[in-house]
């Protein structure tokens, strides 16, 4: 299906009229359907992509299912001729816009919990989303990958064992300090309430679960810092 939509004019384009074939398949109910289409077209002033030495730039077109009657956008490429005239680039396509979370994340975390660090931004990705049922499940996840870790790196031999186990008995045996055991305990807890059905802490939120995991993430890269801070002392002394 074919539509004709307008661009406006802007520094990289001159304000024109361009066909587009626009998908007759809506991508929230599968339906087919013949959407209807908003006249304008937004341009990305970023470029995405070149072809050659010519800049691309992402397009927005936002549509309505005349079956669902959802609002959806659909996306194409656009670069600009000799004369600023819009020329297409390629496909139309749909394209859900994960957001960036910048986590600050030390190495010594990533190194001892790589995958911490990848379901922790996706669980913090998921609430920018307003998904917001599936963050605490996600937080909690990322809590039992970080002890168990943090575990397995101190006791390495127990390897297999801590796997196996209940994230509670591995909070219990294989969790050296009392501060980081009170720590993850609470954490544990709160997220475990985002996975059942009633909670056992109603007065606690997705806010505590995230500062009990923050405060576990520094006390670790504390006690790392100390340890390699002793290791370098009983260098010193052993000279």
């Amino acid at each position: 299906m074919e539509k004709t939509v307008r661009i406006s004019e802007d520094k990289h384009f001159n304000e024109t009229d361009i066909i587009v074939k626009v998908p007759e398949t809506c991508p929230i109910c599968s339906k087919n359907m013949l959407p209807q289409c908003f006249p304008n077209v937004s341009v990305s002033d970023i470029e995405i992509d070149s072809t050659g030495n010519i800049p691309i730039y992402e397009a927005a077109l936002i549509a309505r299912c005349t079956s669902c009657k959802h609002l959806y956008t659909i996306f194409f490429k656009l670069f600009p001729n000799n004369e600023y005239d819009p020329i297409l680039f390629g496909d139309l396509y749909f394209e859900t816009k994960i957001p960036q979370i910048n986590v600050s994340i030390s190495e010594t975390i990533k190194k001892i919990s790589p995958n911490f660090v990848k379901i922790y931004t996706q669980a913090l990705q998921a609430e920018k989303l307003q998904l917001n049922e599936l963050v605490g499940m996600g937080l909690r996840k990322a809590l039992e990958f970080l002890i168990k870790d943090y575990a397995i790196f101190n006791y390495p031999e127990k390897e297999l064992e801590i796997k196996r186990r209940p994230l509670s008995q591995v909070i219990e045996k294989y969790v050296d300090f009392s501060d980081l055991k009170t720590l993850a305990k609470g954490a544990a807890w709160i997220g475990n309430d985002e996975t059942h059905y009633v909670k056992e802490w109603p007065h606690k939120d997705l806010n505590d679960l995230k500062k009990y995991i923050e405060a576990s993430i520094s006390y670790i890269e504390l006690k790392s810092n100390i340890f390699d801070a002793q290791k370098m002392i009983e260098e010193k002394c052993n000279k």
